[in-house]
């Protein structure tokens, strides 16, 4: 049975169908009426001197085929041509809502896109990635099916021959939802934000929002909204298109830069939100491994002065933390671990 009533955007204009009776008003002639329909979901595009790729990255949002969009695009004080650019999108699509702003970093665009935003979900996107024109439509039925908090899904590596799929990482059936309770041994994998959809209306309720001036901000973010999640649900389709050869991206710049410290910060982030909730005693064995994981990989591509001062900075770290310090020494694993970064140290 058809509904009575319906409504969704298209990038030019609000189309209304009541009583099969379809009319169709224009936002270029009349502005206000974007205010009448709230959209489905938010697209929040955090833009930093991408101009080589955020045309592609734009057109694929545009034309998804789920149209009840804003797209909310956050020019975090580019020096390049990406406010041109941005300006032009705006112009042909009345979706495309433009923040400008001084450049404070990741975070605070992110921050500034969820201040902004009004539709019922959250997508995030970084400006050199891309995605398939299904994305929002397929997300927002798995989402809105489960009436889940986040909705978790998988992603292309653009210059690899392969993707990530929640249920290959999860090993769950798409068919159902679950809490962090029933993956506590993998919460703390997959961190990045922009592999998942969120419920903006949980989003506001526990004030999750990332930690500005550092980088591995998605960390504290992932793992909060993970433990306050009521319901988790996967889609296990890779719609998200993750480019990893911009040489300029915060990932691969990072390397030979002290920003790469901010591991510990995330890090101590996440104990502290962890004892504060009294979950650390439970998961001390995960989060040592999340520990060992997260800097192992940054160790194996830190430049050497960095990978100095990240090795003596976590011997640091653990020293005041005698709880985690004990669990590597009797784990074999850990262990292992423990008496490498002593060795390097």
């Amino acid at each position: 049975m058809k509904p009575l009533f319906s409504a969704y955007y298209t990038s030019k204009s609000l189309k209304i169908t009541f009583l099969s009776i379809k009319i169709s008003f224009s936002f270029r002639h009349i502005p206000w009426i974007k205010c009448l329909i709230k959209p489905d979901v938010s697209i929040i595009v955090p833009v930093y001197n991408v101009e080589n790729y955020l045309r592609q990255c734009m057109d694929s949002i545009i034309n998804q085929t789920h149209t009840n969009i804003e797209i909310i695009c956050i020019n975090d004080g580019s020096t390049d041509q990406c406010g041109t650019v941005l300006d032009q999108y705006a112009y042909q699509d009345r979706r495309v809502t433009i923040i400008t702003q001084p450049n404070r970093g990741l975070s605070a665009a992110r921050n500034a896109g969820l201040k902004r935003a009004n539709g019922k979900y959250i997508l995030f996107v970084d400006s050199d990635d891309w995605l398939h024109p299904q994305t929002v439509a397929e997300l927002y039925r798995q989402i809105v099916r489960f009436k889940a908090d986040i909705c978790v899904y998988g992603f292309h590596y653009s210059c690899e021959n392969k993707s990530d799929l929640p249920l290959n990482y999860y090993g769950l059936s798409p068919d159902s939802s679950f809490t962090y309770e029933q993956i506590s041994e993998k919460i703390f994998g997959r961190v990045s934000v922009w592999s998942k959809m969120y419920r903006r209306r949980f989003i506001c309720r526990h004030n999750l929002t990332f930690p500005e001036g550092l980088i591995f901000e998605d960390v504290i973010f992932h793992v909060r909204s993970f433990v306050y999640a009521s319901k988790i649900c996967q889609l296990n389709r890779s719609l998200y298109y993750y480019r990893t050869d911009n040489q300029t991206s915060i990932t691969n710049s990072s390397a030979a830069n002290s920003k790469l410290l901010d591991i510990i910060k995330a890090i101590d982030m996440v104990y502290s939100f962890l004892e504060n909730e009294n979950k650390i005693t439970t998961m001390k064995t995960q989060f040592c491994l999340f520990m060992k994981w997260h800097l192992s990989s940054h160790l194996q591509r830190a430049a050497e002065p960095i990978k100095n001062r990240l090795v003596t900075e976590t011997l640091a770290w653990l020293s005041r933390h005698d709880d985690i310090r004990q669990t590597m020494i009797v784990d074999p694993i850990l262990q292992n671990f423990y008496t490498r970064l002593q060795l390097k140290d």
